[in-house]
């Protein structure tokens, strides 16, 4: 048992630790998606923004998916303990942000933490929730740098979740994933003041224009 949730963690690890985000667009366009963009993250808002949408969609579905299999196998098919589960949950979105392949410089490890959270049903309401706080702080209460959206979202969701009647162990896993999420978005100098304001620039637009009409 206890060397069978050990290879688990390993597998999951390595599952996240698979970066879709710099292999796909070296394949398909050739570029290496870390050289050319600004904050050199090999994440799927990259792929998105210079690859395009079409290919941005299909890495955020496989960074998600490659957490979410893991993880889903291990609870339903391999019925592992709730203390295992911990670090099974935790080890593609750890392998996701510093992955081995590319020297442990990994992503932001997003979509990858939304796919371990999916896969703890019934208690994937907790990546319902972060969702929803994203979304809060994207588009109606504003915060720049993008950063600083990430850092209050998590702060908000630790909140959230220790203050319902969740299990230790979500609660560890929330706590532990938090952890690596906020390593891996933390406020540089040069991100500039963090700001707050009401709607973001799209939000506002379409405020605007239903005004005029």
């Amino acid at each position: 048992m206890f060397f069978r949730d050990i290879l688990l963690i390993i597998l999951s690890f390595l599952s996240g630790s698979i970066m879709y985000s710099y292999l796909i667009p070296k394949l398909v366009k050739g570029i290496d998606i870390r050289k050319i963009s600004d904050d050199m993250n090999p994440g799927s808002g990259n792929v998105i923004k210079y690859c395009g949408i079409p290919l941005g969609i299909l890495c955020i579905i496989l960074d998600l998916f490659k957490a979410f299999i893991p993880v889903f196998i291990s609870i339903n098919y391999f019925y592992t303990s709730n203390i295992a589960i911990i670090f099974i949950a935790i080890s593609p979105i750890l392998g996701h942000a510093y992955s081995p392949f590319l020297k442990f410089q990994g992503g932001k490890a997003i979509a990858s933490t939304f796919g371990s959270f999916l896969a703890l049903y019934p208690i994937s309401y907790v990546a319902l929730i972060f969702a929803l706080i994203l979304i809060f702080f994207k588009f109606i209460l504003t915060i720049k740098p993008n950063s600083s959206v990430i850092l209050v979202s998590i702060l908000f969701l630790d909140i959230l979740v220790f203050a319902s009647n969740s299990s230790i162990y979500i609660k560890l896993i929330v706590f532990l994933s938090s952890i690596i999420l906020g390593h891996k978005h933390r406020v540089n100098r040069n991100d500039g003041d963090i700001t707050i304001s009401l709607f973001n620039k799209y939000c506002k637009k379409i405020l605007y224009h239903n005004q005029i009409t």
